[in-house]
């Protein structure tokens, strides 16, 4: 998995599969500023490196919604970089069948370049 955002850049997002939905859901159950975690090289497990991302309407309104169809349509900017530490899954409620969405613990410091 790779990516082409990087920290002060911002990527429009469509929200689409059911475990991002209800992810998106959980957020905007919540207080803003609305944040997630995007991993975006290496596998989702701890010395994973991505970028959190603010979550913001696309159409340059003050509130997230969302879709008719059930789908978020979101403007994902970068505010900083970081490392997971940690990483759990949660089963989406929503349905047996559907891949669960990762929740983790990170780090905000860059990643160290030092060899050992």
């Amino acid at each position: 998995q790779s990516s082409d955002l990087s920290t002060g850049y911002c990527l429009t997002i469509k929200f689409f599969e059911p475990r991002y939905r209800w992810m998106c859901r959980q957020i905007l159950a919540g207080s803003k500023p609305y944040y997630f975690g995007f991993v975006t090289s290496g596998v989702v497990g701890p010395g994973s490196v991505g970028l959190l991302c603010e979550m913001l309407d696309i159409r340059g309104g003050t509130e997230l919604s969302e879709n008719f169809d059930g789908t978020f349509d979101v403007a994902a900017c970068a505010v900083s970089a970081f490392t997971l530490v940690e990483v759990f899954t949660e089963p989406v409620p929503s349905g047996p069948n559907f891949a669960p969405l990762n929740f983790g613990y990170v780090d905000f410091a860059p990643p160290s370049t030092t060899a050992r």
